[in-house]
This record gives structure tokens, sequence and C-alpha cells, in this order.
């Protein structure tokens, strides 16, 4: 009978049902292992006292003998409450009363210095080769896995498999290297190295460490290793040696992939199309097999331009689980070979040539390259350059000026664009005033949290950055061949931002004609050309304009140019950035909105681009966002006045062209710089026209006298009589394009026969359509 006051156990099958100490808490006994029944701690319940029983009559164990003399020294009370002391019974499995003063610590096991690790050979049945867990390790080596190997190393007792250990011993290697190299008499390392190199093997109280505590750690560990990668390396041999079998006959294992693809190898992509998806080069950093979908990962890096310096960047790549063997030349990732390495060299160098702002074709489209545009339509970064940084010492690419004037052999205006701020549609700013990028912006390293935002010694090394913002870095011809394929830039023409492939890109072929092809008083083109040619950025002339009182106010060209349709308006923009070699950005009400608040938005983002690229701009029909403002129209007034705000500060060139002129806000008329005004054209006028379109077409106008008129010839009596007929420039263009088009559908030469056909359709079309407006 276990005495009053005394808990009762009861045994239960709950395993998670554990004894509590003293207080509430629960504890696991040193041997308790789970799953096994425990004892559940139930107090006795005290008989209550019946209602007509007396105090003589009432009888209990706990009444008569409350605490049982050999339990005295197991309590200690308190006011309103009681500590009981217990102890596990190993035999009993149950908490049993002791006295706190007899009680004797268990003897402490003196470990086994001489056993660095166990080797648990775990066999689950007979005839099946035993699964090696390596468990139990040394100090040394314990705290060298939890540095190097990470992982459940830092849990109590950890144990690893064998093989796991495998892909590890090349690194362990170099660091059993490293240690023995700082244990050599002559070793060169000094205090701050060895601390570091300690803390790089588990050791991180190593600061607090006296040299000769150092050297007793590299001691051990190097003794400890050594036995450890003996081990690993006996059993590691069998296995390459199969490795190496396989790989005589060109083939591979997937089960091997991890021991073929090692960290800090390089390797490139394959593919069966290489124009689709051209290799890229990359340096292994780590690898693993993905369980869940049965794949082999790997992980790498390898540079880019980022806007204004070389950057590393991430990338990956799988190999989907196969069964047997497979040619190694298969593999969707292969070890970069001597002749590969050539070919993507010299890639590399043509992807150098395209850092900053490039003016280019595509595909016989016009873009603009521009990495730092790209990164701020994507939401990457900020436009701001870096912050002036430790580095590669560089030198000036093509005595170039990533943020300034470009260099004298770049192609056309390829200005190299300076910082961008964050504003709402990003604002270009001035060269003298750069932003500083925060960090962890493009440009910068990648950010390791753990090292407090520095980024990781065998990255920074490979990171080129300019020492200030007026110099383009250059990079080493070693790390030529991992920069990628593609650039980023612009569309002019479908107004995307789109990738590149640079093998793809060619110089843009200007059509400096076209300027002659303009109708236009010869006095006034050579206004509009000297006027457009002094605000370029490269010309030094734009210096020597008289500045407005508030800095940074005005200084562009804004060029208003009205008249009726078809007399050549858009044709002048179009014709002076060709004669100029400049980009010409052409925004309509399509592209812009009438909405005041998004208009502001998207015209900013506009001209600050045009200011960046030297770019032209034109916005067709401008009086839909000029028009007169009045009181009762808010909306418009909004429109207005966000326009005439964005001219005010525009310093680039801005050509509006208008056939309401005279529904211009007049607020808007003190910010023109210039107005042209563009009139019908007369009969000259069209018969100049008509002699430039067939000239365009392959045929000249010659007099029906002249004795070298042949078939490829239109005589000038007959353009005189084309000429007479009221048509504007946009239209005599249409009609000599129909009428080349008819007559390349009959495989025949244009004749005047053809052109007739279309002028008749012409005016039978303007005629119906005037009848319809009456």
């Amino acid at each position: 009978m276990i005495p009053a006051g005394q808990p009762q156990f009861y045994y239960s099958p709950n395993p998670q049902t554990m004894p509590p100490l003293v207080g509430g808490m629960q504890t696991f006994p040193p041997n308790y292992i789970p799953g096994m029944q425990t004892p559940q701690y139930r107090p006795r319940r005290r008989r209550h006292r019946r209602r007509n029983d007396s105090a003589d009559t009432i009888s209990s164990d706990s009444d008569k003998e409350s605490v049982q003399p050999e339990y005295e020294d197991t309590i200690e009370p308190h006011e309103h409450y009681t500590v009981r002391f217990q102890k596990w019974h190993t035999k009993k499995n149950i908490y049993v009363p002791f006295d706190p003063r007899n009680w004797k610590a268990e003897p402490v096991v003196e470990k086994d210095t001489d056993t660095y690790f166990f080797v648990n050979s775990r066999h689950m049945m007979p005839g099946v080769v035993p699964q090696l867990y390596l468990s139990d390790w040394s100090d040394p080596l314990l705290y060298f896995l939890r540095s190097s190997v990470g992982g459940n190393f830092f849990q109590p007792n950890p144990e690893r498999i064998l093989e796991e250990f495998f892909p590890e011993v090349e690194r362990m290697k170099i660091s059993l290297e490293n240690v023995r190299n700082a244990l050599k008499p002559d070793s060169k390392l000094k205090l701050d190295e060895k601390v570091e190199l300690a803390k790089s093997i588990g050791r991180s109280e190593a600061a607090l460490s006296q040299e000769d505590e150092l050297m007793k750690q590299f001691s051990d560990l190097a003794k400890h290793l050594e036995i450890l990668l003996s081990y690993v390396t006996e059993k590691r041999q069998p296995l390459l040696d199969r490795l190496a079998l396989i790989i005589t006959y060109g083939q591979m294992e997937f089960d091997l992939l991890q021991y073929f693809f090692k960290k800090d190898d390089v390797l490139v992509t394959t593919t069966d199309d290489s124009s689709l998806d051209p290799p890229v080069a990359f340096k292994v950093i780590s690898s693993k097999y993905d369980r869940s979908t049965s794949a082999f990962l790997i992980a790498g890096e390898n540079y880019e331009w980022s806007g204004y310096a070389y950057i590393s960047r991430r990338i990956s790549r799988r190999c989907i689980r196969f069964s047997g063997t497979k040619d190694i030349s298969a593999l969707p990732f292969v070890h970069l070979t001597p002749e590969v390495k050539e070919t993507l060299i010299a890639r590399g160098k043509l992807y150098t040539t395209y850092s900053g702002v490039h003016f280019m074709s595509y595909y016989n489209n016009r873009v603009m390259i521009d990495r730092i545009g790209w990164n701020t339509h994507s939401g990457l970064g900020s436009w701001a350059p870096p912050p002036p940084s430790p580095g590669l010492e560089p030198a000036p690419a093509n005595n170039g000026d990533p943020w300034g004037s470009p260099p004298e052999q770049w192609n056309g205006p390829n200005t190299p664009q300076w910082g961008m701020n964050n504003s709402p549609g990003g604002n270009y700013d001035d060269p003298q005033f750069p932003n500083q990028a925060p960090p962890g912006q493009w440009g910068q390293a990648p950010m390791n949290p753990a090292t407090n935002g520095k980024c990781s010694p065998e990255i920074e090394r490979f990171v080129f950055r300019p020492k200030s913002g007026k110099e383009v870095p250059t990079i080493d011809d070693e790390m030529l061949c991992f920069l990628p394929a593609d650039v980023y830039g612009f569309d002019l023409g479908t107004k995307q931002w789109i990738t590149m492939s640079i093998e793809k890109l060619k110089p843009v072929t200007f059509d400096e004609g076209a300027w002659d092809h303009l109708v236009l008083d010869d006095r006034v083109k050579t206004l509009i050309k000297g006027l457009v040619e002094v605000t370029r950025k490269q010309n030094d002339m734009s210096d020597l304009l008289i500045k407005d009182v508030i800095k940074g106010k005005g200084g562009g060209l804004v060029c208003v140019l009205h008249g009726p349709p078809g007399t050549g308006k858009t044709l002048t923009a179009e014709a002076v950035a060709e004669l100029l070699r400049r980009p010409l950005y052409i925004a309509g009400s399509t592209e812009l909105t009438t909405d005041p608040t998004q208009l502001e938005s998207k015209l900013s983002h506009i001209l600050n681009l045009a200011m960046a690229w030297d770019a032209v701009v034109l916005v067709d029909e401008a009086d839909v966002f000029l028009e007169q403002r009045s009181l009762h129209e808010l909306e418009r007034n909004s429109l207005v006045s966000a326009v005439l705000r964005l001219l005010e500060y525009h310093r680039g060139v801005l050509f509006l062209t208008t056939n309401r002129i005279k529904a211009f806000d007049h607020a808007f008329m003190s910010r023109i710089s210039i107005a042209i005004k563009y009139p019908e054209l007369d009969h000259a006028g069209r018969y100049s026209v008509w002699s430039k379109f067939f000239a365009l077409a392959g045929y000249e106008v010659k007099e029906s006298s002249d004795p070298f008129a042949g078939p490829n010839t239109f005589l000038r009596v007959d353009v005189e009589e084309l000429a007479s007929k009221p048509f504007n420039g946009r239209t005599i263009k249409n009609l000599v394009r129909t009428a080349q088009a008819l007559a390349l559908s009959t495989n025949s030469p244009l004749k005047l026969e053809h052109v007739h056909v279309v002028v008749s359709a012409q005016e039978k079309f303007l005629d119906e359509f005037a009848g319809m407006k009456i």
C-alpha cells in the first residue's frame, strides 16, 4: 500500500503521455524511448467528509498517517503548497520519492578521444549490402563539418550516410591543405589570417583565442580530418573507377552526374538548335538531386552588363532522370571545350561593344540598346549609378563615358545614359548630379544576409565596377566566355522592350536622301537642320546657348509643324532624324492618353528616354493634348497643364504636328521655339513630289525630246498632267505605291497606264466622299 499523500501511477498505452515534474512541467527520463508504454501520474483523491459524520468517526489512510516517517525528507512544505522530490526509477519505470540530500549524480563517462568517428554498418536483411552511417564525431570534426557541410550537423549526435561525403571530398582536401600550410614552421600567415582560417573550420570563438590555441586547433583538425578523408576516399574509389570506365565510352549514368560535374567546373549549355537557345557558359556553384521532380539540378554563375557594371548573375539548369546510360553530348550541359570557349570569347567581345546605349538595327527594325531602361521597365532596379566602390582598376573603353559623351567611333548617337531616379515614369538626372543607388540595386554584387549584406569573396573578385561614374569598366579576357548572348533594349517601331541576340544586331542604314525628298523652302530646311543639330548632346555649341533663369528649365527645342494633311509635316521630323543619324520616337494619341494623371507619366517617360537616347520626339496630332482650356472643362484643363509643365523643362528636340493650330492653348504659344506653316502643295510642289516618288520606284522623269528616254522613264508632260490634280503629298505616295503594286501583279514594268488606273479610282472615291459629306 502506497502511503497517503504519495502519488499513484498506472501504465498508459499513449506513448506521448509522460509523468510531470513538480510544478506540472514534463520531462523525459534519460533512458526514455518513444513508443514504449510510460507511466502517468494520477494523484490519489481524498475522501470527502459526509455531513452527518463526526470528526471522531471519519478515518482514512491520510488522516491516520498523513506522512510516514520514511518520507519526511522527500517533501518540503510551504504555505498553501508542498514540494515533493521524486526521481525516475529505471527498473520500475516510475517516479519514486527520494531525499535530495542523498542524491548522487551519475558518473561522467570519459569520451573516447582516440576514436574520431564511428562507422555504423546497418544490415536490413541477409544478402543486402549494409548501409554505412558515420556518427559520434570528435569535437574538431564536428566543428569542421558544421561549418563546411551544415545540415543536420547542428543536431545532437548527427549522423550521415557515407555516400553523402563523396561529393565533399575535394573541398575537404582543400581545407586540409590550408590547415597543413598554416602548421608549417615557415608559414607566412599573420595572426588575423589564422583567425579567419580558424573561423572557416568552425571555430567561431577564434577571435578570442591565442595563437598557441589556434595552432592546437589546426593540429587536431589536421589529424582527425586526415583519418576521415582517408576512409571516405578509400570507400569512394570503386565508384570513381566505374565513372572513369563509363566516361571512356562517352556515356553517363544519372546517379553519377554529381561526381561528373563538380564545384567550380566550367560548363556550357547545349541545345539542338543554337539559334533558338544559344550556348551559355557558367561556373558550377552547387548541385543536388531533386527527388520531388526526379531531376539533377545544377546552379552556377556567369556575368552580364547591368547598365553601369559587369555583375555576376545566377543560372540554373536541370537534367531529367534517365535510365541506363546516356551520351554525354546529349546532356543539357557539358564541360566547356577549348574550341567552344574560343567561340564564346569572340561573342563576349562583341557583347562588350554594346555596353551603354546604342542605336542599332534588329531584323530591319530600329532599336535602342539600353539595359538601364530595361531594368526600370521590368522593375529590377534604380536608374542611378552605384556609389564609387573599390574593385578592379578599370580602363576607359573606347574613350567611353557611360554617363556623358560617347566615343567618336560609335555608330550614330550611341550616347550612354546617366543616372535616373525613382520618380513616377523615371527621370534621367543631370550627369553632374547623379543619384546614389541604395545597396542591393543593379550593378552591385549579390548580397549575402549572413555577411551583413556584403557579397562573398569569390563573387566579389569577379565583379567589375567603375571607380567613378565617368569610366566604362573592362572585363578580363578569361571572363569573356561567361558573357551572355543577348542584350536588352527598346523597339522603336513596336514600342516594346525586348531581348535581342547580339549576333543579329546590325548598324542602322540611314536614308540621307530623305532630306532631299522633303518639298520645303530651302531657307526653312536650313533653319530646322541647324536648330536640331545644335541641340545634339555631343555638340559643344549647345553649352553656349543662353540658359533660363531657373536652372534646368527650358533649353530644349519645341518645333510646331502645322498645315493641311499630306504637306510634309511628319516627313520633316523623319528626314531630319535620318540626316543627323539620330533615333526618332514617334508618339501618337494611341500611345498617349487623355487621362491627365496617366498622360503626364507616359509623356514624361518618353521625353526622358529621348534625352538619354539623344532621340528626336515627334508627337503627332498634338492638338488633342494642347487644345484651348475653358472654365467648364476641368479634365481638359488638367490635361493641358500637365503637357505644358513637361514641355517647360524638356531639354531635347520635340516636334509637334497639328492640322488645327488655332485650337492650341494660348499659354503654349510662348513655349514654342519655332512654328512652321506647311501650305497646300502648289503645282510645282506636286510635280516635285511626283518626280521624287517615281525616282524612288526606279523611274526617271525626262523631256520627250531627250534621246536617252527609255522604258524606265516618264515624260515630263505626263508628270505635269498628274501634278495638275489636287493631291497632297501623302496621297501621291500612296498612288505611286499602288500603281507599282498593280504593275508587279501583272509582272510588267510600271507604266503610265497603271498610274492612270489608280488616279481615276482615287478621284472617283474623293467625289463620292464629298457627296457623302454634303
